[in-house]
């Protein structure tokens, strides 16, 4: 992906420095599956 953003005229890719988060998704109850019916 940087590498083809380069290509479009984008600069060089610095990392930055920033804020940890933690950010949990919940699953719907419709989609959750039950571990004891997983083989």
């Amino acid at each position: 992906v940087v590498a083809r953003l380069q290509q479009l005229g984008g600069g060089e890719a610095i990392p930055l420095e920033g804020r940890e988060e933690n950010i949990v998704f919940e699953v719907p109850k419709e989609l959750r599956v039950d571990i004891r019916e997983v083989d």
